[in-house]
C-alpha cells in the first residue's frame, strides 16, 4: 500500500492514522476488484472516460483524504477551503518494484486541461512514501473554479512508469507554476511512456477568496497580517517601556 502524505495538524494526524489502519484492513493485500470496478464505473458515469481518460483496464485504485474531509469517494464535492493542502493519497501498487506518477487535472476549465499537481517517482514498495520525499514535477494548486462555471471535475490519474527515478519530459524550465493551462495529458503520457493503472475524481465549485496552492483567502491573509502588525507594534511599545524602566538597574 503506497501512501502519499503531507504536513497536517495534530488533530488531523490522529484522524489520519485511524483512517490508515482502516484502509489497510479494507484495502490491503490483493487488489479489491469491487473497489476497482466501482471507480471505473464512476469514471464512466461522469464521462471522465472518455472525455479526459481513455478506456483502460485498472489494476489498482485510489483513495483520498483531505484534512477536513476524511475519506473521499469518487464524485464527492470538495470546497476550496477544504483543499488548500494536497490530499493524502493511497493506492495498492500493482508492482512494488516500480515507480508511479500521480497527475491531477481540472477537466472543466475554460481552456483544455489545466494541470494542478504532478508527482513523479512514487515508489511502489515504500509503504510510507511521502510527497515530501519527492520534488513534484508540478507543485500542488488547490481547486479554484471561476464563479458561475458550476462544478468542475478534478481528475486524479495514477500511472506506472517504465523505469524508476524517471525524469519526466518535457523538462520544466523556469517557474513550475507557470503554463499550467492547455496541458496535453495524452501527449505527456505518450512521451513518458506511462501506463494508466487507476483513476478517480472529485468535484469542486467556486468559493470566494480562495486562490489554492496552499494559500488561505485574501481576507484571511489580510486579517492575519493586520493582527501580526498590531502585535508587533504592541510588542515594540512594551519593549521600549521595559527598556526604559530597566535602564537604572542595568547601569549598576
Amino acid at each position: 500500500m503506497v501512501q502519499i502524505t503531507t504536513l497536517f495538524s495534530s488533530a488531523a494526524a490522529i484522524l489520519l492514522f485511524g483512517a490508515v489502519g482502516t484502509c489497510q484492513q479494507q484495502w490491503g493485500g490483493p487488489v479489491n476488484r469491487a473497489i476497482v470496478e466501482q471507480q471505473l464505473s464512476d469514471l464512466k458515469a461522469a464521462k471522465v472516460i472518455p472525455e479526459v481518460l481513455p478506456e483502460f483496464e485498472p489494476t489498482s485504485f485510489i483513495k483520498l483524504m483531505y484534512d477536513d474531509k476524511p475519506v473521499v469517494n469518487a464524485g464527492d464535492v470538495i470546497y476550496p477551503h477544504q483543499a488548500i493542502n494536497p490530499p493524502h493519497v493511497w493506492f495498492p501498487a500493482p508492482r512494488e518494484d516500480a515507480h508511479y506518477t500521480l497527475v491531477l487535472v481540472d477537466a472543466d476549465a475554460h481552456v483544455p486541461l489545466v494541470r494542478h499537481w504532478i508527482v513523479e517517482n512514487v515508489p511502489g514498495g515504500k509503504p510510507g512514501s511521502s510527497i515530501r520525499d519527492n520534488i513534484p514535477y508540478t507543485p500542488y494548486h488547490g481547486p479554484t473554479p471561476p464563479a458561475l462555471t458550476g462544478k468542475h471535475r478534478y481528475v486524479f490519474a495514477l500511472y506506472e512508469q517504465p523505469m524508476v527515478n524517471q525524469s519526466l519530459v518535457p523538462p520544466i524550465v523556469g517557474d513550475p507554476d507557470r503554463h499550467r493551462a492547455f496541458f496535453d495529458l495524452d501527449k505527456f503520457v505518450t512521451e513518458n511512456n506511462l501506463t494508466l493503472v487507476a483513476a478517480t475524481y472529485v468535484q469542486a465549485e467556486h468559493e470566494d477568496g480562495y486562490e489554492g496552492r496552499g494559500r488561505a483567502p485574501s481576507s484571511v491573509l489580510a486579517a492575519a497580517s493586520s493582527s501580526s502588525n498590531a502585535a508587533s507594534v504592541g510588542a515594540s511599545s512594551m519593549s521600549m517601556m521595559s527598556s526604559a524602566s530597566a535602564a537604572p538597574s542595568s547601569a549598576v
